[in-house]
């Protein structure tokens, strides 16, 4: 008991005096509008697309730039602190990301802090707790979570199993090859467990994965149901991930496989062949883009981009003007971006026309940023401040944060500080500005991050303080992690922990992951903090799992595993 009291004494101290016992309710993933429940890579926690999804009547949620930004947004930030720490103009302009001192976690923290707290919760009762802890053990990559992992994939529940396949993956120890293999190919394992198998081999990024990867899907090829279906979409992603140009052949004729095999199979070769990116692979990927089903043709359109190939251009040109679902239009305007070249801003300014979709105008602003063509910052200018539109002005607020156009700051500021503005907008006109290294925007965020009544500007306020490394926050956005109720906003905190790795913070969460006195939610937020922050900005290899992939038709298998994240 007293133990416990000092513990509570602790974290009250160091949070603000706030009570960690409170009512919020656990936010397990966005069901409902959102029944793909879609997270982002690297932060953590489930993202506010069910918010997206509701708002967007007039539009089908999951065509809207909203949902490519919220998979896509962590390496446009961390390219944007970068930018900022590298290239500071002139003074009271630009903050820089606080240098590492003293305060701030290091190595031998995650090897005698983290991993013991995190390993004392594998015996938790709570499974979710439990797979949350296995998830977080594997972003730490130290070897001694190995045993307790191939333990738990070897002899514990079902969903024990799947969070160690999944965690055994992004340990990154060579040796759990053989037991991903191993579970992967037993037999009477549920198809949907062996997915997660296969999964984690493909996060391993172990060559030798490779021909039992090719063995399992060119054996799975006969068989089918749901179940198998989501063992093929996985088995095809793992071999994406893994990158190994023998695989390409295979994964060549699932994709142009129309008969016996299923549109999200289908899907999940393109993007793997994406990734691959063999010679020959644009021929493949552009006979997707004539498939009769919208989903393979958005995954044909995503991997292309992915691939980065000037010969592609053309084939993504007719599809983002031809298509007739506005999605694949979207994402080959994105893809066209990516890839950049003559004559391809020009394109996207056709998209902006007030004749085309708005769920088309919006991504085609978005990829004007994406483009990273100045010519058009401008444009972008106009259209984040204008009157009506909301979502096509949000999305150019993004676009000129991932520009880096410092020209916009006024403009933005402008948008960030009227009040009459929805809050999406001023959200994302917030996260602009901090893209964009403003000083200004700083002293504005710790009010936003306790404003009562929006949860879009809250979300924003704590991405952007991560995003501007501002030490000072710490104890302010920990305490909203504890008393927040928006699932959305407590991700965007988790994200923002894992930039502001002080050694304050990690004893906090520490005490809140093990202390017996605390709720189960409240320890699976720690433990959430807690793989965040061992991971420590490094980019997540489920980052490239989403790269490309076809959003609207996540199998089973891959929307469970995002959750796990």
């Amino acid at each position: 008991m007293l133990k416990q009291m000092t513990l509570s004494i602790l974290v009250l101290t160091l949070i603000g005096g706030l009570s960690l016992g409170g009512t919020a309710v656990q936010y397990r993933g966005p069901e409902g509008a959102n029944p793909y429940a879609i997270a982002p890579p690297t932060v953590d926690g489930p993202i506010g697309v069910e918010r997206l999804a509701s708002r967007g009547r007039e539009i089908e949620g999951v065509s809207r730039w909203e949902f490519w930004w919220e998979m896509n947004r962590d390496r446009f930030l961390r390219r944007a602190a970068g930018r900022n720490e590298a290239a500071l103009t002139g003074p009271g302009t630009f903050f820089a990301v606080s240098d590492r001192g003293p305060e701030w976690i290091g190595e031998s923290d995650i090897r005698l802090r983290v991993v013991r707290a995190l390993l004392s919760r594998l015996d938790s009762r709570d499974p979710e707790e439990r797979a949350r802890a296995a998830i977080a053990l594997g972003k730490t990559r130290v070897s001694a979570a190995f045993g307790p992992l191939k333990e738990m994939l070897d002899d514990g529940t079902r969903s024990d199993r799947r969070a160690a396949a999944l965690a055994l993956g992004l340990l990154g120890e060579p040796v759990a090859a053989a037991e991903l293999a191993r579970f992967a190919g037993r037999p009477g394992v549920a198809p949907s467990d062996r997915a997660h198998a296969v999964l984690g081999l493909g996060l391993l990024g172990a060559p030798e994965g490779v021909p039992v990867l090719e063995k399992l899907l060119k054996e799975s090829l006969s068989h089918r149901g749901r179940g198998i279906t989501d063992f093929q979409a996985a088995t095809a992603t793992a071999l994406g991930l893994l990158g190994q140009k023998s695989s390409a052949d295979l994964l060549a004729r699932v994709a142009g496989s129309r008969r016996g095999v299923d549109s999200d199979v289908r899907a999940a070769a393109l993007v793997a062949l994406g990734r691959i990116n063999a010679d020959g692979v644009v021929k493949v990927l552009a006979r997707g883009l004539e498939d009769g089903a919208a989903d393979v043709r958005r995954a044909a359109a995503g991997a292309l981009g992915v691939t980065g190939r000037a010969d592609a251009r053309a084939h993504l040109l007719k599809a983002y003007r031809e298509d007739p679902d506005v999605s694949v239009r979207s994402l080959a305007g994105m893809s066209m971006a990516r890839i950049g070249g003559p004559n391809v801003g020009n394109a996207l300014l056709g998209g902006l026309h007030r004749t085309n979709p708005r769920a088309l105008r919006g991504f085609s602003a978005l990829a004007l940023g994406v483009l990273g063509d100045r010519r058009f910052a401008p444009k972008l200018r106009g259209l984040a401040t204008a009157k009506d539109e909301k979502s096509l002005a949000g999305a150019a607020a993004v676009g000129l944060g991932i520009l880096g156009d410092a020209g916009a700051v006024p403009y933005l500021r402008r948008v960030a500080r009227d009040e009459s503005k929805d809050p999406d907008l001023r959200g994302y006109a917030t996260l602009a500005l901090a893209m964009l290294g403003d000083r200004s925007t700083l002293r504005l965020l710790p009010a936003r991050l306790g404003a009562s009544n929006d949860a879009d500007l809250r979300r924003s306020a704590a991405l952007s303080l991560g995003l501007a490394g501002h030490m000072p926050s710490g104890p302010a956005i920990l305490r909203t992690l504890f008393t927040e109720a928006d699932g959305a906003v407590r991700g965007a905190v988790i994200n923002s922990l894992s930039l502001l790795p002080r050694r304050a913070v990690l004893g906090t969460l520490v005490d809140v992951a093990t202390g017996t006195g605390f709720s189960a939610d409240r320890r699976i937020d720690a433990i959430t903090a807690l793989g965040s922050l061992a991971s420590r900005g490094r980019p997540s290899p489920f980052e490239a799992m989403l790269d490309g992939v076809n959003y609207r038709s996540l199998t089973a298998s891959l929307g469970h595993a995002v959750r796990q994240f």
